[in-house]
């Protein structure tokens, strides 16, 4: 027979390897909630030297994000041709454009 004490314990137990399953669970979700659009963003078309969206010479992370979820690469159809643009997927109006020679970089539109 189990004794009072040694029921306790099972009880313990059982109850601590499932507050750890739990909690591993939830990280598992909050590792999706952030690793799904980490992934699609690290996707994008926007190549990593050219998601610095305000010419500053440093990329944000939020810069970062928004340059590979809600923008796209293209080559220029304003300006010199040699250069390309970053333009939103929403309007298809050009951000900023990246060419070879000085500046190396223009804005043609602020983001929000």
């Amino acid at each position: 027979m189990s004794t009072p004490r040694r029921r306790a314990r099972t009880i313990h137990g059982v109850s601590r390897w499932l507050r750890v399953a739990l909690l591993s669970l939830a990280g598992a979700g909050v590792a999706g909630l952030f690793g799904v659009p980490t992934l699609l963003a690290a996707l994008g078309d926007v190549p990593r030297e050219a998601r610095d969206l305000d010419c500053s010479g440093l990329v944000t992370v939020g810069e970062w994000y928004a340059a590979g979820l809600d923008y796209g690469w293209r080559h220029a159809t304003v300006g010199p041709t040699d250069c390309s643009e970053v333009f939103s997927l929403k309007d298809g109006l050009p951000v900023v454009l990246r060419c070879p020679e000085e500046p190396h970089c223009r804005i043609v539109r602020r983001v929000p």
